[in-house]
C-alpha cells in the first residue's frame, strides 16, 4: 500500500467526522442534552488529531500524484492549499474547544453559548473539508472537472474563513464579558449564615439518606437544642445542614419570627407526624431566600410538622410524636442582601452595547473582506463591449492574425471557435463541434486553421475560407497550446498531460513526430529570429529549446523562482522571453541569449495568458482571479505600471499591434458573454 492509497483511505475521516460532529451537535442542542454536547466536543478533538495524520499523508502522496498521467498540477496545488486552510481551521476549533471544556465546567448557561459558537465553527469546517475533497477528486479525474475550481482564490478563502471565525469568537466572548461574575465564581454562593449553599441544602432535603440511628437520636424528646443534636451526630450537622438545625431549634412560644412570622408556633395537643415530602411552599421559601427576596411567609402547624419530617426522607417516624427542638434564645436567620437594582437596569444596556459592537465589527470585517476580494479596477478606457454568441461560460486562448486582422476566440465551454473581425467589429463565424477547444494557430500561407480539442485529444483542421472542419488529427493526451512554424510548415502542439510535444506536418495534416518533454507541457512558442521552438514544462519548471528541423531537444533551462510554468511570450526583437508561473503568481523575464533570469515580478493570483504590445512596450498578464497586471518593458527590464481587477475569470487577453487596443473575452457580464475592447492608460 503506497502513500496515495493511505491518503485516499484517511482523507474521508475529517470530511465525515466533522460532518458527524456538526449533526450530533445540532441534535444535542435541540434536545438540550449537555452530556451529548460534551461527547460531540470530545469526538471533535479526536477528529482534529486524526487530521494531522491525514495532512501529513497528503504531503507524502503529492510527489507520486504529480507523476500520474492525468494529474493536473494546478488542481493539485489548489487542493493542497485548500487542505491546509481546512486543517488549520479544524485545529483552531479544537484549541478553542479544549479551552471551553476546561474553563466552563459547571457553568451551564455560558457553556450553552459556547456550544452554539462551536456548532457554527464546525459547519464552516464541514464546508471547507467538502471543498477540499471536491478539489482532490478532480486532480486525476478529468471527466468530472468543472469550471467551479477555475478562478478559485485561496487568498479569498483564507480572508473569508478568518473573518467568519473572528465574528464567531467575538460572539462567544460577549456572554463571558456580560456574565464575568458567573465565569469567575468558585461554585459556592454566600447565603444565609454566611457560607451556606442553599442549592446543596435543597438537594439534601430531597435526595440525602441518613441512617436510622441518627434520625432516632436527634428526634428524641430528650434533645432540646441544636447543640445537643450536634453532640449526638456531629457528622450530620455539617455547615450545609446548619439552616435545617436552626429551623428545627426555633422556640415553641407564640413569638413570631422576623422572617417567617408565626410559622413556628407549637400547635396545641399532639399532632401525628406525616411522612410526606417537603411542602412546595418551603422549597419556594428557600429559593426566595437564596435569591435575596424579602417578605413574610406563614406556615401552618401541619406544614411545620411536615417540614420537620421531610428532612429524613420518609423514615420510620410515622408512629412517633413530633416534638420540635426548643432553644429559648435562638437568633433570627439573617436575610440575604438585595441585588443592586442599578445593575438590573444596566444589564439590558450592556447587552445592547455588546450587540452593537459585534454588528459594527462584523460590518468592518465585511467591508475589508469585500475590498480585499475585489481589488481596485484596472485603469482602462472601454471602447466597446461586444455581445458574443454562446453561453456565459469559459474562454481560453485568443489569437489575433496580424494579416487578416481577424481575432480567434476559443469558447472552450461552448465547444466553439468564434471568428471576430476587429475592423468591422462583427462576428464572422462560429465554428462549432470542437470539444473543449483550447488554442488556435493560423497557417495563412496554407489557408488553414488548427485548433486543439482538449478532451477529444485531437487537433481540428479548419478551412480558413469556408470555416469548415476538414480533418481531425489524434495527438496524445490533453492537447493545449500550439504554434505554427511557417518556415518548416509544421505545427507544434503541447500535450499538457501527455508530457510531450506533438509535431504535425501542416501540408499533409499528419502527425510526424513526438518530442518527449518529461513533464506536463504548458505553452509553446516559435522564435522566427533564432528559428527555435520554446516549450514550458510546468511540472519540471523548465524552458525547453527545440530544433524545428530535426524535432530534437537542444537544451533545458531551469526556471528558478517559478512554480507551475503556464504561459510563454517572446519578444523576438530583444530576444527576451516572459514566463508566468501559476502556482506562485510570478512572472519571469529571461535573456534568450544567456538563458538567465534577469527579472522576477509578482502578478495576479493564478496567472494564465499574456499578450505583448511591441509598439508601446506593454506586457499584459491576465489571471484567473480577474486581475490583469501591466508591465512596462524598456531597456531589457520590467516595471509594473498598473494592476487591477477587470471581471471574474478574465484570464485571457490579446493585443492589436496597430491600434494598441486590448481584447478581453469575458465569460459572464450580466449573464452574457462579451468581448471587451479597451485601451490602457498608465
Amino acid at each position: 500500500m503506497n502513500s496515495i492509497e493511505i491518503h485516499l483511505i484517511l482523507n474521508h475521516i475529517p470530511i465525515l467526522g466533522v460532518a458527524f460532529v456538526s449533526l450530533y451537535l445540532v441534535i444535542a442542542t435541540i434536545v438540550k442534552n449537555t452530556f451529548m454536547q460534551k461527547v460531540s466536543l470530545w469526538i471533535l478533538l479526536g477528529v482534529a488529531l486524526v487530521t494531522i495524520i491525514v495532512y501529513l499523508s497528503g504531503l507524502r502522496a503529492e510527489t507520486l500524484v504529480e507523476s500520474l498521467p492525468n494529474a493536473s498540477k494546478a488542481l493539485l496545488q489548489l487542493h493542497e492549499k485548500v487542505a491546509r486552510i481546512s486543517s488549520l481551521t479544524i485545529w483552531a476549533i479544537a484549541g478553542i474547544t479544549l479551552l471551553g471544556l476546561t474553563f466552563l465546567r459547571g457553568k451551564e448557561q455560558l457553556f450553552q453559548n459556547f456550544v452554539r459558537g462551536i456548532l457554527a465553527m464546525t459547519l464552516l469546517s464541514t464546508s471547507l473539508f467538502i471543498l477540499t475533497g471536491y478539489l482532490g477528486g478532480q486532480v486525476t479525474h478529468s471527466e468530472i472537472r468543472s469550471t467551479l475550481a477555475v478562478g478559485l482564490s485561496t487568498r479569498s478563502i483564507t480572508l473569508g474563513v478568518v473573518a467568519i471565525m473572528l465574528v464567531i469568537v467575538i460572539a462567544m466572548i460577549v456572554p463571558l464579558v456580560l456574565h464575568k461574575n458567573q465565569f469567575f465564581e468558585k461554585g459556592q454562593n454566600k447565603t444565609i449564615g454566611g457560607s451556606t449553599n442553599w442549592q446543596g441544602l435543597q438537594q439534601q432535603g430531597k435526595h440525602s439518606s441518613w441512617s436510622e440511628d441518627i434520625v432516632t437520636s436527634i428526634t428524641s424528646p430528650s434533645v432540646k437544642s441544636v447543640q445537643q443534636a450536634s453532640a449526638i451526630a456531629p457528622s450530620f450537622w455539617s455547615a450545609d445542614s446548619a439552616p435545617v438545625a436552626q429551623l428545627l431549634s426555633l422556640p415553641s412560644t407564640n413569638a413570631s419570627h422576623p422572617l417567617l412570622g408565626n410559622a413556628f408556633t407549637r400547635p396545641a395537643g399532639n399532632t401525628p407526624a406525616r411522612s410526606d415530602s417537603w411542602p412546595q411552599e418551603f422549597g419556594s421559601e428557600i429559593q426566595d431566600i437564596n435569591r435575596g427576596v424579602s417578605g413574610q411567609h406563614t406556615y401552618s402547624s401541619s406544614q411545620l410538622q411536615n417540614i420537620g419530617q421531610s428532612s429524613f426522607e420518609q423514615s420510620k417516624l410515622k408512629g412517633q410524636e413530633y416534638i420540635p427542638l426548643v432553644e429559648e434564645n435562638t437568633k433570627p436567620l439573617p436575610v440575604a442582601v438585595l441585588p443592586s437594582k442599578r445593575l438590573k437596569r444596566r444589564k439590558p444596556l450592556l447587552v445592547a452595547l455588546g450587540l452593537l459592537g459585534v454588528l459594527l465589527l462584523m460590518g468592518s470585517l465585511g467591508f475589508v473582506v469585500i475590498h480585499k476580494l475585489k481589488p481596485a479596477p484596472l485603469t482602462l478606457q472601454i471602447i466597446a463591449d461586444i455581445p458574443l454568441t454562446g453561453s456565459a461560460n469559459r474562454f481560453d486562448y485568443t489569437y489575433l492574425d496580424p494579416h487578416s486582422r481577424l481575432l480567434y476566440l476559443t469558447h472552450s465551454a461552448s465547444n466553439t471557435v468564434i471568428v471576430f473581425d476587429t475592423v468591422s467589429r462583427k462576428i464572422v463565424a462560429d465554428i462549432a463541434g470542437i470539444s473543449d477547444v483550447h488554442a488556435v494557430a493560423v497557417a495563412s500561407d496554407l489557408g488553414l486553421i488548427f485548433a486543439t480539442s482538449n478532451t477529444a485529444n485531437q487537433v481540428a483542421v479548419i478551412d480558413a475560407h469556408t470555416y469548415a472542419i476538414i480533418a481531425r488529427i489524434p495527438v496524445g493526451d490533453s492537447p493545449d497550446g500550439l504554434i505554427y512554424d511557417q518556415v518548416d510548415h509544421k505545427v507544434f502542439v503541447a500535450d499538457e498531460a501527455g508530457q510531450h510535444d506533438a509535431v504535425i506536418d501542416a501540408r499533409t495534416q499528419q502527425r510526424i513526430a513526438e518530442i518527449p518533454l518529461g513533464g506536463d507541457a504548458g505553452d509553446v512558442e516559435y522564435d522566427a529570429v533564432s528559428h527555435r521552438i520554446y516549450a514550458v514544462v510546468a511540472t519540471l519548471n523548465q524552458l525547453v529549446t527545440i530544433d524545428p528541423v530535426s524535432d530534437k531537444i537542444l537544451a533545458r533551462t531551469a526556471l528558478p523562482g517559478c512554480q507551475g510554468g503556464q504561459d510563454l511570450v517572446l519578444d523576438e526583437q530583444q530576444q527576451l522571453a516572459f514566463v508566468n508561473c501559476a502556482d506562485n503568481a510570478t512572472l519571469l523575464l529571461l535573456d534568450l541569449a544567456s538563458m538567465r533570469v534577469i527579472s522576477t515580478q509578482s502578478v495576479g493570483n493564478n496567472p494564465d495568458l499574456m499578450a505583448l504590445d511591441s509598439g508601446r512596450h506593454y506586457l499584459y498578464v491576465a489571471s484567473e482571479s480577474g486581475v490583469v497586471s501591466v508591465f512596462d518593458e524598456h531597456g531589457r527590464t520590467l516595471k509594473k505600471v498598473n494592476e487591477g481587477y477587470v471581471e471574474a475569470a478574465s484570464h485571457t487577453v490579446a493585443v492589436d499591434q496597430g491600434t494598441h487596443y486590448i481584447y478581453l473575452p469575458l465569460q459572464n457580464v450580466g449573464g452574457k458573454a462579451i468581448l471587451r475592447i479597451a485601451l490602457f492608460h498608465p
